[in-house]
């Protein structure tokens, strides 16, 4: 198993650390230490927002058939949830997946 990845951005401001698990152990649907019911819509919207931080709302809509009613309804979902949030201005902002 891999040893922890440590990233920090140019300004070493901020930091990410990568933790790998033993691939024994099952996913047991908890997420960043949340255990959570996430529906397969969430999920389809949180794997486009892993792919490209950037992506609009409308792109997700596009891209996983979802209306963007029902994208718009579960961000804000998950945004009370901390499972997500938008840093940075909405036009050039990103999302980050806690």
């Amino acid at each position: 198993m891999p040893p922890p990845s440590f990233e920090t951005d140019e300004d070493r401001l901020s930091f990410a650390v990568t933790i790998y698990r033993h691939p024994e152990f099952t996913d047991s649907g908890v997420i960043n230490g949340a255990i959570n019911n996430l529906s397969k819509n969430d999920l389809k919207i949180i794997s486009c927002m892993q792919e490209n931080s950037s992506i609009t709302k409308k792109l997700i809509s596009d891209k996983t058939g979802i209306s963007a009613r029902t994208v718009d309804r579960i961000i804000s979902d998950l945004k009370r949830q901390n499972i997500v949030e938008r840093r940075g201005p909405n036009k050039n902002g990103e999302w980050v997946v806690n």
